[in-house]
């Protein structure tokens, strides 16, 4: 094949890319579907390349069997067409992202952890081009478009930038995010099926093992029966516990803003925020409780959550309970507990372990 037969050859390809490609724009396209339209139509394009390179390689091996046994010595016009059909897709490809700004749109199944994200300043020049678009303005059209192309290419910075760090980080929940990112994978949320059968099942399965017939533990007559010595010094009482603010205001700030929020929709994130505003009015709650010795009523609400240890339910084993209780409670019962073991330390052998 001559070199103009080549050149002929390779435009003709680019042209008929082109027509194929307009063509596929002339078609409806569902209003649903105008978000990823050039998309399925890059899929439309590789589709007929891939149909019409594909007749000429049956062609090709058809009419010089010769071909399969060296295809490198083999010259003949089919090959040197279908080289020039190949070569003509990816020309018109090139042109199609670089000069029609479609670059974002043809590459999103290739490259979507470059894709950025979304923001709602994005949504608003994108939301701007189209206005310009349709009241027929050229130049306030290119103007919104050449700005929207600058803030892309931003936002893309920035997503590369963040992967980078969640990547670079020694914290697997980054790591793990970013590749949930990077394959825009979400996590199915379990589906139970919640009626008010299901609970009283569940009730009845837990509580099984307790019965109204147990006698009380009672004392074991093989133990020995001589009395206890008192200790070398006498018992002085602890000092009442006192909760102050700043002890209020540091258990807040330990908190975790991804844990889930209880019943009462007291999220861990609004308490470290808000750690130093709320720290005295909770210091206060937490004190009143420990004098009357008892917490309000919503403190001890507590939600079940039943996650399937199993994709498919076959009884009521297969669920794994979850019970989201109060963060302000159990705030409180992180302070408790330092009192408690700040009392009880001294008191224990060394040598004590386990229970």
């Amino acid at each position: 094949m001559e070199l103009h037969s080549v050149l002929l050859t390779t435009g003709a390809s680019v042209g008929f890319f082109n027509l194929v490609n307009r063509g596929l724009g002339q078609l409806y396209v569902p209003e649903t579907a105008q978000r990823n339209i050039w998309k399925w139509r890059n899929i439309a394009t590789s589709f007929v390349h891939s149909l019409i390179t594909g007749i000429w390689a049956v062609l090709c091996f058809y009419m010089h069997p010769q071909m399969a046994e060296d295809l490198i010595e083999t010259h003949s016009v089919f090959s040197h067409a279908l080289v020039c059909v190949s070569i003509g897709y990816f020309i018109h490809d090139f042109f199609d992202m670089v000069f029609n700004q479609k670059i974002n749109q043809s590459w999103e199944l290739l490259f979507h952890h470059m894709v950025p994200r979304f923001t709602a300043k994005l949504r608003h020049l994108r939301q701007a081009k189209e206005d310009a678009f349709r009241n027929g303005d050229r130049v306030l059209y290119n103007q919104a478009r050449n700005t929207l192309n600058k803030e892309i290419r931003v936002a893309k910075r920035s997503n590369a930038k963040n992967l980078e760090n969640q990547f670079s980080s020694k914290d697997p929940a980054s790591v793990w995010k970013g590749l949930k990112d990077i394959k825009n994978y979400k996590t199915p949320s379990p589906s139970t099926e919640a009626n008010q059968q299901l609970a009283e099942d569940l009730n009845e399965f837990y509580c099984r093992f307790e019965t109204a017939g147990l006698t009380p533990h009672t004392r074991s007559e093989n133990l020995s029966t001589q009395p206890l010595t008192p200790p070398a010094t006498p018992f002085s009482p602890p000092p009442a516990l006192r909760i102050s603010e700043d002890d209020v205001r540091q258990i807040f700030l330990k908190q975790k803003r991804r844990k889930a929020p209880g019943p009462d929709g007291v999220t861990p994130a609004c308490l470290k925020t808000c750690a130093d505003q709320l720290a005295f009015i909770f210091s206060q709650i937490f004190n009143r409780s420990l004098e009357l010795c008892e917490v309000p009523a919503c403190f001890k609400c507590f939600t079940i959550i039943l996650i399937p240890k199993k994709p498919k339910i076959t009884g009521i084993n297969d669920y794994r309970s979850v019970a989201l209780t109060s963060v302000v409670m159990k705030s409180l019962e992180r302070l408790v507990l330092a009192y408690v073991k700040s009392i009880t330390v001294p008191l224990l052998d060394p040598l004590q372990f386990a229970y």
